[in-house]
């Protein structure tokens, strides 16, 4: 977008930004030799992206600026004057008067046509303004109607201070992802006897509305059989058997609900509960047929807490590519101990206990208002 562009060249000698200090013959650099142009000076509003940073939260935020282009600056040594050099820097006061007005719509937290729309009305009331001053001064030479500009400016300016940074506060809905390792530990004589500590990875989305929080969580991984584990299929018309030392696939999917009982800008504590479906599975190759996927699952209670070290936080003014909202942006190590309780069969039952370690991104929208 127009309006949101960067550029270069507020950073080099090229351009001179109102808050860097009066105007001065210096800053007239044109070397083209504009045909019939003795003095111009060319100004303009641009919108940088300011990036702040306070802890381990950054801030980022359009800022709107107002410079002249150098380059395109031009006089000739004999009009200078210091009425001339006067009244182009009542000019340039002028537009730093629209930047300000400028950078007070984007605090509110204009998105994309809208802000474009206030950068070109905001240029075209400052090209109207410039043009009547020009007439009613004649360039700075009538010195009574050139006060009256100059005290007028001083005014509107007094009027209109440096904006401050917009009160920013999350709204309720958020959503994040997870991605991480951990292990699984059986418990009890019945899965302990036959399955070893599985190994897994993990994978997980969360919708929340304010503290509450719906976790979608799957992992995947492999055990290894301890004992050789009779194991019937096809509707208990077959029988085959996990043979010691073989290493069935171990995996769960999970949905549970979760509260942070503890939200603050580094830790968070989120006890849950739901429900996970758990399988542990392994194909066998019979010669001649088809592969079959033999497998034991169960559908039972999960619960657990999670705790989030967050150590980084990206909180941004500017609107969202996709969908042109603000958001809070948080990056987190998550730390998550929980139970499972399985029951596959009469014989094979009881609870496992695991853990995971994992990064988790999570966002959250932005309502955005003036202090």
């Amino acid at each position: 977008m127009i309006c949101f562009t960067i550029s270069a060249q507020q950073r080099d000698t090229n351009t001179k930004q109102w808050s860097s200090g009066m105007l001065s013959w210096e800053d007239f650099q044109d070397t083209t030799n504009i045909k019939g142009v003795s003095s111009i000076l060319k100004t303009n509003l641009g919108i940088d992206i300011e990036k702040t940073k306070e802890g381990n939260t950054k801030t980022i935020r359009p800022r709107a600026y107002a410079y002249i282009d150098r380059p395109q600056s031009r006089i000739v040594p004999s009009e200078k004057s210091d009425t001339l050099l006067r009244y182009y820097q009542a000019t340039f006061d002028l537009l730093e008067l629209y930047r300000r007005k400028l950078q007070n719509e984007l605090n509110k937290g204009l998105t994309g046509i809208d802000a474009e729309n206030e950068h070109r009305h905001y240029m075209q009331l400052y090209n109207e303004q410039c043009e009547k001053m020009a007439i009613e001064t004649a360039k700075g030479k009538n010195q009574n109607k050139m006060r009256e500009w100059e005290l007028y400016i001083i005014q509107e300016l007094r009027a209109t201070p440096l904006s401050s940074t917009p009160l920013i506060q999350p709204r309720g809905f958020g959503y994040g992802i997870h991605i991480g390792f951990g292990a699984i530990f059986p418990i009890g004589d019945d899965l302990s006897n036959y399955f070893s500590p599985a190994w897994q990875f993990h994978l997980g989305l969360d919708f929340a509305y304010k503290r509450a929080h719906l976790l979608l969580d799957m992992a995947a991984g492999s055990t290894k059989m301890k004992q050789d584990l009779s194991i019937t299929y096809d509707k208990g018309t077959q029988e085959t058997t996990w043979i010691k030392g073989q290493h069935p696939s171990y995996s769960q999917f999970s949905v549970a609900l979760g509260y942070e009982m503890i939200d603050n800008k580094h830790f968070s504590m989120m006890p849950f509960i739901g429900g996970t479906q758990t399988e542990y599975s392994r194909v066998l190759d019979r010669q001649g047929q088809d592969k079959v996927n033999i497998y034991k699952n169960d559908f039972n209670i999960t619960a657990g807490i999670n705790f989030d070290y967050r150590f980084s936080t990206i909180v941004s003014l500017v609107p969202s590519f996709w969908f042109g909202h603000h958001e809070m942006f948080t990056s987190s190590i998550r730390t998550r101990i929980y139970i499972n309780y399985g029951k596959y069969d009469f014989m094979l039952k009881g609870v496992q206990l695991g853990f995971s370690v994992s990064y988790r991104g999570f966002g959250r929208l932005l309502k955005i208002s003036q202090n």
